[in-house]
Formats: structure tokens, C-alpha cells, sequence
């Protein structure tokens, strides 16, 4: 089992583009292909999007997390700080 994490591919955040295609053309292939949990670290929102529940090409369950709180993989026993995500 994997879980997949996309951080904006520059400094500071995805373009819409990159975000249209993270949302439109990436996670529906990360469904399709069963991977239980994808992250999407959005540093211009500062948060932390959580996808899990993969169902039939998309994900049936989504956790928005904020700075101050914690996320914890569903694969891995590890708590993560989303201000440490963030920087």
C-alpha cells in the first residue's frame, strides 16, 4: 500500500493549471489505480487536502486539514504537524 503526496512543484504554490490537472487528471489515475491515500499539500491555501476511500476513478472520502493540526497516514504509525508541511 502507498500513500501519495503532491506538493506544489514551485516554491510557493500549484498555478491553476497544475492544480486543475493535480485535481482533474492525477487523482482520479491514483484512484483508478487503488492507492488508499493521497495528500495534496496546498501552500497557498495553507492546508493539507486528504483523499482517501478510493472508489470506481475518485475518492469517496475528503479531510481538509489546517495549520495547528495533525494527519496521520493510514498506512505508516506517524503523526505529522501541517505547520511542518507547510514550512
Amino acid at each position: 500500500m502507498t500513500t501519495e503526496i503532491e506538493i506544489a512543484p514551485n516554491q510557493y504554490q500549484f498555478t491553476v493549471a497544475e492544480y486543475h490537472q493535480m485535481k482533474e487528471v492525477k487523482l482520479p489515475l491514483y484512484a483508478e489505480s487503488g492507492i488508499p491515500e493521497v495528500w495534496i499539500v496546498n501552500l497557498k491555501s495553507s492546508c493539507v487536502e486528504v483523499y482517501t476511500g478510493p472508489q470506481q476513478g475518485s475518492y469517496s472520502q475528503l479531510q481538509t486539514l489546517k495549520r495547528g493540526q495533525v494527519v496521520t497516514p493510514q498506512q505508516i504509525p506517524l503523526l505529522v504537524k501541517v505547520n511542518e508541511l507547510m514550512g
